[in-house]
């Protein structure tokens, strides 16, 4: 008999204060999900299924219908608002909703994973690139600070390298802080430093690194342009426009270029 690794019964969950009507005045025969009463929107109402291993299983339907909200209560996003959901995890059962956080925390990083719509959902944007990176390894057993340490240092190194090695020959390419980078690119007007930019930053995210470990990992980026003199007579106030630009692109949803 195949193994069952997912049992999902009643799911529910509504964004707001909710009503008792909530569930009758919403649904496609009303062709809305906002509550007429309370002005609550119901996400999704009532998914149960069944997940056996071996078993691929595909959500369908229309914008709004519930399925990233279904995926998101089951990676713990967020909680819903009724509902159960059991993991089986070789004979051990998991009730989802009443793990702690701790609980929780370690099902996602070591036997759950997501693939966000939007990379940046999965960074925490409090902690600098080298801190998430060490997050995961953290809640892989890699607890040696050393041995996290060297593997930031790693992903950190390759990923300059390999700027370097998209950028041209005239460009100088430098480590910035933490975790920024600065291409310096002489002689360039703004619209060619801004299609290099793109360039350098499409074939970056691309990139695949294959670890000493053997794992292979993918880095996002995000970038701002600036041009001397125009945004700045001296190197740091071209480089603080540059990097205004790049936060900017941060602060609505990251993976993207910026210029003038």
């Amino acid at each position: 008999m195949t193994q069952k690794i997912l049992e999902v019964r009643g799911l529910s969950r509504i964004y707001g204060h909710g009503c008792p009507r909530c569930v009758d005045s919403t649904g496609p025969e009303h062709d809305t999900n906002i509550c007429r009463h309370c002005g609550s929107i119901v996400a999704l109402h009532g998914v149960s299924f069944d997940l056996f291993r071996g078993e691929i299983l595909g959500i369908i339907g229309e914008s709004g219908s519930g399925k990233s909200s279904t995926v998101k209560l089951l990676y713990f996003d967020e909680a819903p608002s009724a509902g159960e959901a059991r993991f089986f995890d070789e004979g051990v059962q998991h009730d989802l909703f009443r793990q702690n956080a701790a609980q929780q925390r370690g099902l996602r990083n070591k036997r759950f994973g997501m693939v966000y719509q939007n990379p940046h959902q999965g960074l925490n944007f409090q902690v600098s690139a080298g801190g998430n990176i060490a997050e995961r390894l953290l809640m892989s057993d890699v607890a040696h600070y050393g041995e996290i340490r060297r593997r930031s240092r790693e992903l950190l190194a390759r990923t300059g390298q390999r700027i370097r090695d998209l950028s041209r020959k005239q460009d100088w390419c430098f480590r910035y802080g933490g975790d920024e980078f600065v291409i310096m690119m002489p002689e360039t007007g703004p619209e060619a430093a801004l299609a290099q930019a793109m360039e350098v930053h499409r074939s970056l995210i691309e990139t695949r690194f294959r670890m000493k470990n053997g794992i292979n990992l993918r880095v996002e980026a995000s970038v701002g342009v600036a041009t001397a003199p125009m945004d700045g007579k001296t190197v740091h106030e071209a480089i603080g426009a540059a990097d205004a630009r790049m936060y900017s692109v941060k602060s609505v949803g990251r993976g993207s270029v910026r210029g003038a």
